[in-house]
């Protein structure tokens, strides 16, 4: 599952196949808290390759955009290693 932690001028994009777990993992960090909206993008199509390429893409796409700060550290580097393809 793709996630994306906001507050109206920051974000986060996260993907896990453990969601509640990483939510309370993010609470317990102090600069996750100040998030107070989460969204959360899921499909049963979906495989490990399809979410980490999605998280790379959201990232980028959602920095271009400029409406958020977004507040990842990776930003949006993806390995193009496919699973099954």
């Amino acid at each position: 599952m793709l996630y994306i932690l906001e507050n109206g001028r920051q974000a986060y994009i996260g993907e896990s196949s453990h969601v509640k777990t990483r939510m309370i993992q993010h609470s317990s960090i102090e600069e996750k808290r100040i998030f107070d909206k989460v969204h959360f993008i899921y499909s049963k199509m979906f495989n490990q390759s399809v979410t980490f390429d999605y998280e790379s893409k959201l990232i980028q796409y959602i920095a271009a955009d400029e409406l958020f700060e977004v507040t990842n550290k990776n930003k949006g580097i993806a390995d193009k290693q496919y699973y099954q393809k």
